[in-house]
């Protein structure tokens, strides 16, 4: 790509007092340049590390440029962005937050200005007209096929059917009966059915190691269903599944449940909305 003109001895004509001169108004100009907002082009890489060129010849990256970044896809989580070359900076909100997943819309313009540090967002998330986004996930068995029958203490719950997924960014693995969540604000709602005394149902943080903050439980005591909901807020992207507990050997679905001739049986349920 071309670079911007500046004058030069090279591309301007007389009358001038002399190179010296030129060569100083070529010092000024080029400078004013690292600093004039401009549209970026040839935006490639990934939706959460893009690459990107500009028609001004940047030194390095600077705090205070400003450039108008048109995204080709919605990032999933923390992104990165990489102009001519200079080195990726992270992509952050105004006030100076991590990316949640979908903050970068694919073909809306954003400007971003370099901090020092990040390339930051001028502009607020735009509005949702659509309501938030939801995901479900189910533990569905085939029609007239009991669920599983023998856990006892600690058990990963087996989700294994994903029902709905509006949510951006989020993969849900149903051999691992795990889903990959990235950063953002969520409502969060499970219930599964249990053949035991009492027990409980959490949602757990695999990669952290830990159930899941701000989520209120509802221990059975009465061979019933065990049910948990609340907002969570990740910071980060996180794997999570659902934890299941008894104090004996307890079912997940009997046979006398398994009662539907023609479609699947459900057990239990994952219902997830993103809210920020």
């Amino acid at each position: 790509m071309p670079l911007r003109k500046t004058p030069a001895p090279s591309n301007a004509q007389a009358p001038f007092p002399g190179p010296d001169v030129m060569e100083a108004i070529n010092t000024e100009v080029t400078g004013l340049w690292q600093y004039v907002q401009v549209p970026l082009s040839d935006v490639a890489g990934t939706a959460n590390a893009i690459t990107a060129n500009c028609d001004v010849a940047l030194d390095q990256n600077r705090k205070g440029q400003k450039f108008t970044l048109t995204p080709t896809a919605a990032n999933t989580g923390a992104a990165t962005l990489n102009v001519n070359d200079r080195g990726a900076l992270p992509i952050i909100n105004r006030d100076g937050s991590v990316l949640s997943a979908g903050r970068l819309i694919a073909g809306r313009m954003e400007t971003v200005e370099n901090d020092g540090a990040a390339f930051r967002l001028l502009q607020d998330k735009p509005p949702t007209t659509s309501g938030a986004s939801r995901a479900i996930f189910a533990y569905q068995m085939p029609a007239g096929t009991a669920g599983q029958n023998s856990i006892n203490g600690w058990s990963r719950y087996p989700l294994n059917t994903q029902v709905l997924n509006e949510i951006a960014g989020l993969v849900f693995d149903g051999v691992a009966q795990q889903l990959t969540l990235p950063a953002g604000t969520y409502d969060l709602m499970a219930s599964a059915y249990f053949g035991q005394y009492t027990g409980v149902l959490v949602p757990w943080n695999v990669s952290d190691n830990q159930m899941l903050a701000g989520i209120a439980r509802v221990v059975s005591n009465n061979y019933t269903f065990l049910q948990c909901a609340g907002k969570i807020t990740l910071a980060a992207t996180k794997i999570i599944e659902l934890r299941v507990a008894a104090n004996a050997v307890a079912s997940l679905g009997p046979p006398l449940n398994a009662t539907s001739p023609a479609i699947p049986e459900q057990y239990g349920f994952l219902d997830i909305r993103s809210i920020a």
